[in-house]
Formats: C-alpha cells, structure tokens, sequence
C-alpha cells in the first residue's frame, strides 16, 4: 500500500502533506476509480537500497556499500529527472529512453539543465562519479586483488557516499510531488 501511495504521489494525483492516514485511504481509493488505462507504477527501492548499503559498509564490506550506494543514487537522479521530464510533457517512451542510455555525470549536470531546473554542483557531480567508476570497477573485476590502495579508496569514496545521499535528499525534497512514505510495510 506504501508503493501504490508513493506511486500515485510521485505521479501527482495525490497530495498528501498533513493528511491524516484515513483521509488518505479515502484519496487513494478515489484516485484509483480514474486512473488512466495506461497508468503504470514503480516499487521505490531506494530505502532498502541506503539501508542496505549502510549495512555493509557497516560489515566493511566496502565494494558492495559502494554497490548499493551508487544504485541509490542512480535510482533518486532517474525518479528526480523523469518527474521532470514528465512536467515538460516529455512522453514516456522518450523519457525511458533517456533514463536508459544516458550516462550517470550526464544525469547530474546538464540534463538538469535541459529540463530547466539547475545542475548539480561540481563537487556533487564529481563524487557521483568516483562511486560510478568504483561501482563499475568492482562490476566488471577490474581489480586483481584489493589492496591498501583500492581499500583506502574505497573508503574515501564512501565518505563522499554519505554526503551526495544528502544532497540528493534535499534536492528530492525541493522537487515537491516526489513522496517516500515510510514506516512498516
């Protein structure tokens, strides 16, 4: 029920700040009698993704923190662009596309841009992509063995983990109809 909120939040048929949670049933309940045919929706994953990815820094288990980490922030880029993609009245094939086939430094900088909203900073966009290339080094085994050096990049690599997941949750705060609902499944 979590999802099927969030989802029709993220779409913009529900706004649900300060609703009380009956209330909100009552919304949802009338939203789904008019949903479009061709409505569709998303599982957000994004929570089990930065618990997940807590978690095994936590268990020193660097490259797949790291994983999890760079999943989530791909996961928050592509739920914040499509939103704006969708305000611009961008189809849905077309914004799939994009999603897809463009790459993680061009979804934080000048896509942005194109969707007229501002850039991720520098610094953000850089830190997004050391996690990339992290991710992708582990992905394709491009280490031989992990050694003082890659460990160590590692690390600092996950100190930057934590704070892009910071900016990218003010950036999705700002952005307005995006909606995580938390609590018990």
């Amino acid at each position: 029920m979590k999802n099927v909120i969030a989802a029709f939040s993220n779409a913009g048929y529900l706004d649900i700040d300060g609703e009380s949670p009956s209330a909100v049933l009552d919304m949802v309940r009338k939203v789904a009698r008019t949903l479009p045919s061709d409505f569709d929706f998303v599982l957000d994953h994004r929570q089990d993704l930065l618990k997940q990815a807590r978690s095994y820094r936590l268990q020193d288990k660097r490259e797949y923190a790291v994983l999890m980490y760079t999943t989530w922030i791909e996961h928050s880029l592509n739920l914040t662009l499509q939103e704006l993609a969708r305000d611009r009245s961008i189809s849905e094939i077309h914004i799939q596309t994009f999603l897809r086939e463009v790459s993680v430094r061009a979804k934080s900088s000048w896509l942005f841009v194109l969707l007229g909203r501002k850039p991720l900073s520098n610094r953000v966009v850089a830190r997004i992509q050391r996690l990339a290339d992290s991710r992708n080094a582990f992905i394709h085994y491009r280490w031989s063995r992990l050694s003082k050096q890659v460990q160590s990049e590692l690390d600092s690599v996950l100190n930057d983990a934590e704070l892009v997941v910071k900016d990218l949750q003010r950036l999705l705060r700002k952005t307005g109809r995006l909606c995580q609902i938390t609590g018990g499944t």
